[in-house]
C-alpha cells in the first residue's frame, strides 16, 4: 500500500524475504499485490519492500508456521522535510550548535548538520523517512537538549524547536588552612583550584 494505508502501490515494487533461507525476491503486480512460492519452512522472517520510483521503504516481521498460507500486508513509508531550530532556556536561537535526527524505525537512518551564524539556528534535513524520530542537540560548552517526535506523511516541511538545558555559574571561596591545592567535583567536572 500507499503511505496513505489505502491505496494500492501498483508495479515494480521489490519485497524480500529473510528469513531460515537465503533471501528470496519478487516484485509486485499492477495492484500491488505479491506472492512468493510456497517454498519456506516454519520461522521468522523479514519482508523489506522498496519501491524504486518514490524510494518508499516498509518493513514487516512475520512467523510462518507449518503448512500455513499467510498474508502480509506492507504500507510504505514516505519521505518528508525536517526543519529543526535550536534555542536556549530564554527561546533565543542558538548560533552554534550540532544537530543530530534518528530515525527510530526502519530503516534508522542518522543525519547530521552543524547550526552556524549564517542559518539563524535552523538547519534542514530532507528526505527523513515518516515515523518515529529522535532529535538531539549539543554545543562546545556541554548544553544540550533532546526531542521525540514524529515524522508525519506529509510532503510539506516539519518544524521541531530543541530547547538547550538552563545553565548557569558557579562561583565560591575554598578555603584550606595549609594552603594546599582543592580539587572540586561538580557534576562530572573536576577542576584544581589554588
Amino acid at each position: 500500500l500507499l503511505p496513505d494505508g489505502v491505496t494500492a502501490a501498483g508495479a515494480g515494487i521489490e519485497v524480500i524475504a529473510n528469513g531460515p533461507l537465503p533471501d528470496v525476491a519478487v516484485h509486485t503486480d499492477d495492484h500491488g499485490k505479491f506472492e512468493f512460492a510456497p517454498i519456506f519452512p516454519p520461522g521468522y522472517y523479514t519482508l523489506t519492500a522498496r519501491d524504486p520510483i518514490t524510494a518508499g521503504l516498509a518493513q514487516s516481521r512475520v512467523y510462518l508456521k507449518t503448512g500455513q498460507d499467510l498474508t502480509a500486508n506492507l504500507t510504505l513509508r514516505s519521505r518528508g522535510t525536517l526543519r529543526v531550530t535550536v534555542v536556549d532556556g530564554a527561546n533565543n536561537p542558538e548560533s552554534q550548535a550540532r544537530v543530530q535526527v534518528t530515525e527510530v524505525d526502519f530503516p534508522g537512518n542518522t543525519y547530521e548538520r552543524v547550526i552556524d551564524a549564517s542559518n539563524g539556528g535552523s538547519v534542514t534535513f530532507e528526505r527523513v523517512y515518516a515515523g518515529e524520530l529522535s532529535i538531539t542537540a549539543s554545543d562546545s560548552f556541554g548544553r544540550g537538549g533532546r526531542l521525540a517526535m514524529r515524522m508525519p506523511l506529509s510532503s510539506e516541511v516539519v518544524n521541531a524547536t530543541v530547547r538547550f538545558n538552563v545553565t548557569g555559574k558557579v562561583s565560591g571561596r575554598f578555603f584550606m588552612p595549609d594552603g594546599a591545592p582543592v580539587r572540586v567535583k561538580l557534576m562530572g567536572y573536576a577542576e584544581e583550584i589554588r
